[in-house]
């Protein structure tokens, strides 16, 4: 808990405490740790007297701002409609084949 509340002064000490410094938080958090844990939510919120509920609003938002465990190297794939019809699906397959993974059945690029 301890470095927890250290990392998120020091990112505090450097963006700011207003509302405006939550995005470069979370991203310094992200950055460090691959994900938002709740406990840094938390201690973000308690940081700049905030609600977790908004923290937590504003990260689980951002596709970017993961709040679950990850690996260490992440794929995005563009969701939009024009991505789709330039071939998005054969882009989604081929990777699967080289990478030797399978994206999720809850995935958009299925």
């Amino acid at each position: 808990m301890a470095e927890v509340q250290d990392k998120v002064k020091n990112l505090a000490d450097k963006y700011g405490r207003e509302r405006e410094s939550l995005m470069p938080i979370l991203q310094g958090i992200v950055d460090e740790r691959n994900y938002l844990s709740k406990e840094c939510m938390v201690e973000i919120a308690r940081e700049l007297d905030l609600s977790a509920a908004e923290v937590y609003g504003t990260a689980s938002f951002y596709s970017f701002l993961d709040t679950e465990e990850r690996g260490e190297y992440v794929i995005r794939v563009c969701k939009s409609i024009i991505a789709e019809m330039k071939g998005k699906r054969e882009i989604v397959r081929t990777l699967e084949d080289l990478l030797i993974i399978k994206v999720g059945e809850t995935s958009p690029c299925k």
